[in-house]
């Protein structure tokens, strides 16, 4: 029987995921031999950016997901001291995740739960 495949997608918040303790250590630790965790971080990124490489993103993780899970916002709304970028719009920022999850359920074999 084959793995479950989970899909952890998103910005510098993927970035702590398997150090001890992170929340993907913790699932591998709790699923460990019943489902795969693939991580795809992109720190720095926006979920405009984000938007834009799902479609790659998605044709080079190899077997499709069963399940993903979107971590975007740090990108769109923390700057560091000097960073000149404005911070997203609420507004947009949903746009932009509303229009990841169509890429994602329209260009993979996915269906929403």
């Amino acid at each position: 029987m084959a793995s479950t495949r989970i899909l952890i997608l998103g910005d510098g918040q993927v970035s702590d995921a398997l150090k001890m303790f992170g929340f993907g250590s913790h699932l591998n630790d709790r699923f460990s031999g019943y489902a795969d965790i693939v991580l795809r971080k992109f720190p720095g990124y926006t979920a405009e950016w984000v938007k834009t490489i799902t479609t790659s993103c998605m044709k080079n993780i190899g077997p499709t997901p069963d399940y993903v899970v979107l971590l975007l916002g740090q990108g769109d709304c923390v700057r560091k001291a000097g960073d000149l970028r404005p911070v997203t719009k609420a507004k947009e920022f949903g746009e932009n995740l509303k229009l990841i999850v169509e890429k994602i359920t329209n260009e993979i074999d996915i269906t929403l739960d």
